[in-house]
């Protein structure tokens, strides 16, 4: 039986391998680049605790040099969705041409038969999923050193367990949608709009607030200016705000001091503080995001086994 799903799954398993080679060679090519630019400009030592006093200037042409490959890679975010529906549509296709009933003919049992199916289609799932997430991870250090992996919603969905989790959500649903209804495309156009649906659903308003946020309240005045949430933290809002934590405006920030005014940002922030203007910041820290990961994982393996349950009940009791 293993043999068999194996066999079936092959023509899929060469589409996720292939892609995934192509996704890899271009990673590597621009990854290596980009450690190596990272190395040699000086934006390490930027990172560093004793960073040079030109560090804006050579973190800033860091940025623009290599931005908008982060931007461009920040579009492979639904690629386990792609892994899931990939290697779940062969049993959908099952279900739906009736092929399973010869299998049910021999001496394997449905619910040996739903087992094995899905215990491979699940292990070729999480391990594309896993090679993706380990190339993303190494491939976006550089920004992780400079920006922290929190504080960024591309590293928080590229790396650690979560990405494992979407793409088992989405070839469970996938599985479950198609032994319900036995239509393959249907099942695929109902799998990819509750999958989108969830995810930034999830995105936009549950995730910021897994924990209640912190609140900062800082001054621009001497060494205080360099305070903040830190590295890393995920800001959720920022503003201005009186030393009680009262809104100020952009308006009136803009009237009582004017950047376009000043030569420096340190005469800039000298002005914030003689007018008693401070930064309110709302945040979730650096030091959650295992937290928040471990949360959101757990949603949709918690959903991926309830599916799951659903697929083998059904096929058990209620296919014919």
């Amino acid at each position: 039986m293993i043999w068999l799903t194996w066999r079936q799954q092959r023509f899929e398993v060469l589409i996720g391998a292939a892609v995934l080679g192509l996704i890899a060679a271009a990673l590597i090519a621009t990854g290596l680049q980009m450690a190596a630019d990272y190395q040699q400009t000086g934006v390490a030592a930027c990172v560093g605790p004793h960073p040079s006093t030109n560090c804006f200037t050579i973190v800033d042409a860091f940025r623009n040099r290599f931005g908008g490959w982060e931007g461009t890679v920040g579009r492979l975010n639904f690629l386990p969705l792609v892994f899931g529906l990939l290697f779940g549509a062969p049993f959908v296709l099952e279900m739906e041409q009736g092929t399973y009933r010869l299998a049910w003919t021999q001496s394997i049992t449905r619910t040996q038969w739903v087992a094995i199916k899905l215990a491979v289609i699940l292990g070729l799932t999480l391990l594309a999923a896993g090679i993706f997430t380990l190339l993303m991870t190494w491939w976006r250090l550089p920004f992780d050193h400079l920006d922290g992996v929190f504080n960024s919603q591309d590293g928080f969905d590229f790396e650690g367990t979560a990405p494992l989790s979407y793409a088992v959500f989405a070839v469970t649903l996938g599985i479950a949608v198609g032994t319900l209804i036995r239509k393959t495309v249907p099942a695929v156009g109902i799998a990819v709009a509750g999958f989108l649906a969830l995810r930034l659903s999830i995105l936009n308003f549950l995730r910021p607030h897994y924990l209640p946020p912190a609140h900062m309240v800082s001054s621009f005045a001497g060494p205080a200016r360099l305070s903040g949430p830190g590295r890393g933290a995920w800001i959720l809002s920022s503003g201005w705000s009186d030393r009680l934590g009262h809104p100020i405006s952009d308006v009136t920030v803009i009237q009582l001091c004017n950047p376009a005014s000043f030569p420096s940002k340190i005469a800039v922030f000298s002005c914030f503080a003689a007018h008693h203007i401070y930064s309110d910041t709302v945040y979730q820290p650096a030091s959650r995001f295992w937290l928040f990961q471990g949360i959101e994982t757990g949603i949709f393996l918690g959903l991926s086994a309830l599916l799951l349950a659903v697929t083998v009940w059904w096929i058990r009791y209620r296919i014919t």
